[in-house]
């Protein structure tokens, strides 16, 4: 038996600990080469087979999570009938809802920028006190718009024109049919300033200094829901007013015949579709104004210069005198639809959150 040195063990041992070092080593760079960069030819068909049928055993895993889902899903549905179906439902009408919302506000703010862009975007509204939202006045008005006024106002800068009118209400007598409508009473031929586009039926006619002459509106000469037109033009139309006396606390009457000189043809803007417009001094006598208009549109320049006047005539009257554009009338109104439309969804969003 031979007899061995320690630097033989030594170098045996060494020699051993490096053959299994990089046998261990082949085998990752296998695995590696096989995962990565080498095709599935290059490697061993032993090998190949398990990488394929393992692929093949994910997939059907897979497939069979997904029928699984579905199978559970079904079974569900047939348990809870009932419950399904409500929520379902609850889905459909909430989505529904949510589509037929948007639609509805969008219609709206199409509606209202049809309605504004009928008028001049230089005129501005000029009423004896704060209106609210709604029209009305927070208060009696502490300004009294007279030809004092009008002048005052008409020599500021950027000024184009002032149109004063008196509002009231008549009662129009039409071959025994009877119509209630608002009634303006002013310059007939400055009705363009404020709507530039208007245009009138064919043998109609603007008379200014005829007392007794009548413009009104598509809505009033022909009633929505009517086969047969209110009047015509030439046609005569008595109109009544009614109001309480001062002194004596009585209702009286005061009764005036017209002539339809002309009508406007359909603008798509209710407000001139059923204005009724006569004579400024008409209305100041029939109305019982005393020189006390309701109402003045002012004229500027341009468009431009709008914001400018306006902060003119507040300058001089302060907050006793009612001021607005057609500008501030639309963002107002989007403002307020805006909101209304964030909050209805709001709810959907909610009670779709907290279905079962």
């Amino acid at each position: 038996m031979g007899v061995y040195k320690s630097e033989d063990v030594d170098k045996y041992t060494i020699n051993k600990s490096s053959n299994s070092n990089n046998n261990t080593r082949s085998l990752e760079d296998v695995r590696n080469y096989s995962s990565t960069s080498a095709p599935s030819s290059s490697l061993p068909s032993s090998t190949n087979s398990k990488i394929h049928k393992q692929n093949i055993s994910e997939k059907k895993n897979k497939n069979k999570n997904i029928k699984q889902i579905f199978i559970l899903s079904f079974d569900a549905l047939r348990e809870r009938k009932a419950r399904s179906a409500l929520t379902i439902l609850m889905v459909v009408v909430g989505s529904a809802l949510m589509v037929a919302l948007n639609g509805m506000s969008a219609g709206q703010n199409a509606f209202i920028n049809k309605q504004m862009s009928m008028l001049a975007p230089n005129v501005i509204f000029v009423s004896s006190g704060q209106h609210g939202f709604r029209g009305g006045p927070q208060g009696p008005p502490t300004i009294v718009l007279n030809s004092e006024v009008v002048n005052r106002i008409k020599s500021l800068p950027f000024v184009q024109e002032v149109v004063p009118s008196y509002q009231g209400q008549l009662q129009l007598n039409a071959q025994g049919n009877i119509l209630n409508s608002q009634i303006i009473a002013m310059d007939p031929k400055k009705i363009y300033l404020v709507t530039p586009s208007l245009e009138l039926v064919d043998g109609s006619s603007i008379q200014s200094n005829n007392p007794t002459s009548m413009l009104i509106g598509d809505s009033i000469a022909n009633p929505p829901g009517k086969t047969t037109p209110f009047v015509t033009i030439g046609q005569t139309v008595k109109g009544t007013f009614s109001y309480v006396e001062q002194n004596t606390g009585r209702t009286k009457e005061e009764s005036k015949s017209f002539v339809i000189s002309g009508i406007i043809k359909p603008t798509g803007n209710n407000f001139i579709d059923r204005s009724v417009i006569i004579n400024e001094a008409t209305g100041n006598s029939l109305f019982h104004k005393s020189g006390k208009y309701d109402q003045m549109v002012v004229a500027a320049l341009s468009g431009d210069y709008v914001n400018a006047v306006q902060q003119e005539i507040i300058g001089l009257y302060g907050n006793n005198i009612g001021v607005i554009t057609p500008k501030a009338i639309l963002q107002t109104r989007q403002q307020f639809q805006s909101g209304n439309s964030a909050f209805t969804i709001a709810i959907a969003f909610i009670v779709l959150s907290d279905l079962p």
